[in-house]
């Protein structure tokens, strides 16, 4: 799909940002932070944007 431009990177980062504000109530909200990370590099790799900004609550910041 990325390779095809079939996903606008903005609208994708949209919908993730909106995701990580629901999982911080759930059992995925430990994970977060690997969570991002994953995120950003599927944007380098195959979205060949860079990373958007995403904020995570202050108790689920990776150091």
């Amino acid at each position: 799909m990325a390779a095809l431009e079939l996903i606008e990177p903005q609208r994708f980062a949209e919908r993730f940002r909106s995701a990580v504000q629901r999982w911080w109530h759930d059992s995925r909200a430990d994970d977060l932070p690997q969570i991002v990370r994953h995120f950003h590099q599927v944007q380098s790799d195959e979205l060949l944007v860079g990373p958007s900004r995403v904020e995570l609550p202050p108790w689920a910041e990776d150091d």
